[in-house]
C-alpha cells in the first residue's frame, strides 16, 4: 500500500521527489517555476524596508522540445524566407451568394511562436529609494537547473553570464539541489562523479564587492536528510538579510502543489537510487524505514 503525505517528511531536500523531478521530463521545471514565485514572496515578507523582490528572467536557459510521433526533437524558431499558406474552405459559413468563404490554413506548427532559448525564472531584489520608479537591481537568486549545470547544454552560456554578473559587481545566489550533475563552483568536490568528501546539495552565495579580487564566496554545503541551512544574502554593501529559511521556502513549495503529495509513495525507494552515495542510501532507507514504522 503506497505511504503519502501532503508535507515535506524529510528534515531537508526530500531525496524521493528530488529524484523524480530529475528523472522525469519536465518536472524539474515546473519546480524550479513554482519554486522561484515562493522565494520572491518569501523575500518580500523578510526584505527590510526599500528593497523588493520580483521575479524575473533567469540566467539560464532551458531547451524546448516539440513530440513528433515517437521522437522528441530540439526545434529552433522558424525563419523562412518566406510562408506561403494554402486557401481553404472554411466550414459552416457563406457569402451573401451561397459561395463558400475562403481562409487561410496552415500545420499547428507554422502557427507557433517556438524560441530555441527559452529562458527559465530567477529573483532579482531591488534597493526603492528616492524617484526610482522601479529601483536598482542589487542581488540575483538563482535555482540551478540540469540542463545549466556542467555538461548540461546551457552551461556554457550561464558560465559567461554568470561570470559578467559577479564581474559587474552584483551578489550571486545560487541554489543547487541537483545531486545528479556536477556542481558549478569550481574546485568544489563533485557529488555526482562519487568524489570523496562531496556533498549533495549546496548553496552558494557569492558577493564580489568591493572587488572580484576582495569579495568572497560562501559555501553553504548539506547532505541528504539535513536541513536546508539559513543563508545570510547580501543586500547593498555591508547590509545582509541575515538567516533566510530556504528550508522552510522549499516546504511551502512542497505542500502547495498537491502532486508531489500524491505521487511520492514513501514505500518505493527513489528512482535512479544508484545516484546517491552508499551511506546516502542506508539514510534514506532509515528515514523511509522510520516513515513506514508511523504509517
Amino acid at each position: 500500500m503506497a505511504v503519502q503525505a501532503r508535507h515535506n517528511l524529510y528534515s531537508g531536500v526530500n531525496a524521493n521527489l528530488n529524484s523524480l523531478l530529475q528523472n522525469t521530463a519536465g518536472e524539474w521545471e515546473s519546480f524550479h517555476a513554482t519554486h522561484i514565485v515562493d522565494l520572491t514572496r518569501a523575500l518580500n515578507a523578510q526584505l527590510p524596508a526599500g528593497y523588493e523582490a520580483r521575479t524575473e528572467r533567469s540566467l539560464q536557459i532551458r531547451e524546448v522540445a516539440i513530440v513528433e510521433g515517437e521522437e522528441q526533437v530540439r526545434r529552433q524558431r522558424p525563419q523562412p524566407d518566406a510562408t506561403i499558406f494554402g486557401v481553404g474552405v472554411a466550414s459552416g459559413r457563406s457569402t451573401q451568394l451561397g459561395a463558400p468563404s475562403a481562409a487561410l490554413t496552415a500545420t499547428i506548427l507554422e502557427t507557433m511562436d517556438i524560441d530555441s532559448e527559452t529562458f527559465l525564472s530567477a529573483v532579482v531584489i531591488y534597493q526603492v529609494q528616492g524617484d526610482a520608479r522601479f529601483g536598482t537591481p542589487i542581488t540575483r537568486l538563482e535555482l540551478l537547473s540540469p540542463a545549466n549545470k556542467p555538461r548540461g547544454a546551457g552551461y556554457a552560456q550561464y558560465r559567461e553570464k554568470r561570470n559578467a554578473t559577479l564581474r559587474g559587481g552584483m551578489p550571486l545566489v545560487e541554489i543547487d539541489y541537483l545531486h545528479q550533475s556536477p556542481p558549478i563552483a569550481k574546485d568544489l568536490a563533485s557529488y555526482a562523479d562519487q568524489h570523496p568528501n562531496a556533498y549533495p546539495y549546496a548553496v552558494i552565495v557569492s558577493d564580489p564587492r568591493p572587488s572580484l579580487h576582495e569579495g568572497t564566496a560562501r559555501l553553504y554545503v548539506f547532505g541528504i536528510d539535513a536541513p536546508i541551512p539559513h543563508v545570510d544574502i547580501p543586500l547593498t554593501f555591508g547590509v545582509y538579510l541575515h538567516a533566510f529559511d530556504l528550508g522552510a521556502v522549499y516546504n511551502i513549495t512542497y505542500e502547495q502543489t498537491p502532486t508531489y503529495g500524491r505521487v511520492i509513495d514513501y514505500s518505493v525507494l527513489p528512482s535512479a537510487f544508484e545516484r546517491y552515495a552508499p551511506e546516502d542510501q542506508a539514510r534514506i532507507q532509515a528515514r523511509m524505514a522510520t516513515i513506514l514504522s508511523g504509517a
